[in-house]
């Protein structure tokens, strides 16, 4: 046989079905070609291999994974024996749907636990600043300052459900957190922090234009925009972590239709500006601090660090993008910005200069980037003893009676960053992994991978972190929480290592 049918039967009418095939001698499928029955209650799809399959390959004999999505369901069934003995094989749906109720009320717990994320933590700066910057202040002047932060959180979620909505209507996989694979958004980012950070030093000022000052009444307005601009960069850097409840909420709305998706994302914006709403509501929480004075100065340099750290760090994440010499350049680039800012500060005679270097310094950064773009991203390495991602490899590993723990990360989640530190690398931790009978699985995100964002797919995750622990006892998978602790790891590998009774 030189392709594979599937044919799907639905009681509702079929929306768009779409076949995703995984096996494990490295042949890949394109897209199937879709018959739909008349009242679109059943299909067919056709899927073949991209090339000619190796000699001795079989489509008969091969070991596949098949995953069936339409709409807000997927199915998907392993199939480990000749494909003819699974022709009347049913396929079980891989996770049930959540009532709407349920998903919002678990999207406005994970929204505001982000704020409480390792992700969220480098804008922290913002946060503490803009609430001791009101001490003494009017309650009216910090209800306002407060009210348009978390405008600007839940303008930002309502952008990103639009984005969302549009790039899936056109065809494209989305995820949470994917837009950090993309090295241009980075650097965005790494710009960003650069001229927040500047800020804080008292080198570069973030106004509104004057055009738009002089038309809007009240000479507080500029404070506002920064204010706005505060909830934005928050959720930008919201963005790669999956918190507790949100990976359940984001993959219920991924799964889902538009507006579903933009109930959910309005409902972690509004999760996420629950604590400026609360400080909004009651303002004497932030006036009742010590008054501004020469102490700030002092608080607001150090909080430019923790961001001009943040950039470092986002920079260490492009050189697993592109190249470390590309990162260096841009490194480079982002110092000499800064020493232009604080130059124009000593001699704001020169301001025309120092602008025109910093444009020059943006047009490097884009040829660079262009250049690095062009060429091959850096493969992954995988350190530490743990074996390369390979799903079509774990049911074979549980057939011979061994566990397997995956771990899927990626150099941009700071949440999993975190799991590594603070448990899978705990000593005893160790020793449960690298022991004979369990094969540890690492599989790196920090680039688009298809494989990968399929995996998560299959178990309803759009997002990481995400581990999971196969086994005899468990050869479907036990789902870790996003956030680990060592007796939820060592749980899963004892419950998976269990081979079933009888």
């Amino acid at each position: 046989a030189d392709a594979l049918t599937v044919t799907v039967a639905s009681r509702a009418p079929l929306q768009a079905p779409d076949l995703f095939v995984e096996d494990n001698a490295n042949v890949f499928f394109g897209a199937p070609q879709v018959t739909m029955a008349p009242g679109r209650h059943s299909a067919s799809l056709r899927v073949a291999p991209d090339a000619a399959l190796p000699q001795g390959v079989s489509l008969v004999s091969m070991p596949l994974t098949l995953t069936i999505v339409n709409g807000d369901h997927a199915l998907g069934q392993k199939i480990v024996a000749p494909i003819a003995a699974h022709a009347a094989a049913p396929i079980a749906p891989a996770r049930a749907k959540l009532p709407l109720g349920i998903a919002v009320l678990l999207a406005l717990i994970g929204g505001f636990i982000l704020n409480m994320m390792p992700c969220v933590l480098p804008v922290l700066s913002l946060k503490i600043l803009g609430v001791i910057s009101h001490g003494g202040g009017e309650q009216c002047i910090v209800r306002h300052s407060f009210l348009v932060t978390a405008a600007g959180i839940l303008f930002s979620y309502l952008v990103l459900a639009g984005a969302t909505i549009g790039l899936r209507e056109l065809g494209h996989a989305v995820g949470w957190g994917m837009q950090f694979q993309q090295p241009l958004f980075l650097l965005f980012l790494v710009l960003l922090l650069t001229f927040f950070a500047a800020n804080m030093w008292d080198l570069f000022a973030i106004r509104l234009p004057q055009w738009l000052a002089d038309n809007l009444a009240g000479p507080y307005h500029p404070k506002l925009a920064g204010d706005f601009a505060t909830g934005a960069f928050a959720t930008l850097l919201a963005t790669p972590c999956t918190a507790p409840f949100l990976g359940t909420a984001i993959g219920f709305a991924l799964a889902s239709g538009p507006l579903d998706i933009l109930v959910i994302f309005a409902a972690l914006g509004c999760g996420m500006a629950l604590p400026y709403l609360v400080i909004a509501l009651m303002p004497h929480f932030a006036t009742s601090l010590p008054h501004p004075g020469a102490w700030m100065v002092y608080v607001r340099h150090a909080l430019g660090l923790a961001l001009g750290a943040t950039a470092l760090w986002l920079i260490w994440v492009l050189a697993a993008q592109i190249s470390a010499r590309s990162a260096f350049v841009i490194l480079v680039c982002m110092a000499a910005i800064w020493g232009l800012l604080a130059l124009r500060r000593r001699h704001p005679e020169n301001y025309r200069l120092a602008f025109g270097i910093v444009a020059f310094m943006l047009l490097a950064l884009g040829v660079t980037l262009s250049a690095s773009l062009a060429a091959h991203a850096p493969a992954a390495v995988i350190e530490g003893g743990w074996q390369p991602f390979d799903e079509s490899a774990i049911a074979d590993d549980v057939a011979r009676g061994q566990t397997v723990f995956v771990d899927v990360t990626a150099d941009w989640c700071l949440t999993c960053k975190a799991n590594e530190k603070f448990v899978l690398a705990r000593a005893d931790i160790r020793r449960r992994l690298f022991h004979a009978g369990v094969v540890p699985m690492q599989g790196d995100w920090t680039n688009p991978n298809a494989k990968i964002a399929a995996f998560l797919r299959e178990y309803g995750r759009y997002g990481i972190p995400f581990n999971a622990v196969f086994g005899p006892g468990a050869p479907q998978g036990i789902v870790l929480p996003e956030l680990l602790t060592s007796d939820s790891v060592i749980e899963a590998l004892d419950k998976a290592e269990k081979a079933p009774q009888g």
